[in-house]
């Protein structure tokens, strides 16, 4: 039961990895560039600790960049940190949630998603959570 709680949980972190790699592409077409940026984690302080080890919501960092251009908040409690490195044509950004609060990037809590371009289209990426 145990094994399923935790795979439930760990959907949050592929939702938000999918639409952040949408949103992202949807930039790249709009101004034939991602954001650039480079974040530290947002929320900046970790989700364990915290009522439910759920992370409170953030508006005021979400407001910053590149969370702005992308269009992207996360405005409910949940276990979801994310950072954001790019560039004009590349970009990687990193969707973690620390399920079992051991401070370790464990492969079935993170989701990536890289962006590049190709041929002059956007084609982000995502590597999920497994």
């Amino acid at each position: 039961f145990g094994a399923y709680l935790d795979k439930s949980k760990a959907i949050e972190v592929k939702l938000h990895a999918n639409r952040l790699s949408k949103n992202a592409k949807v930039v790249h077409v709009e101004t034939a560039a991602y954001p650039v940026a480079s974040t530290g984690w947002v929320p900046a302080a970790a989700c364990c600790g915290q009522p439910d080890q759920k992370c409170a919501p953030t508006p005021t960092e979400w407001q910053a960049e590149p969370w702005a251009s992308l269009d992207f908040t996360i405005d409910e409690p949940g276990r979801t940190r994310i950072k954001y490195e790019g560039t004009a044509q590349a970009f990687t950004a990193t969707a973690w949630a620390d399920l079992d609060c051991d401070d370790a990037q464990d492969p079935d809590e993170i989701a990536v998603v890289r962006g590049g371009v190709k041929d002059g289209a956007p084609v982000p990426e995502l590597e999920p959570a497994r």
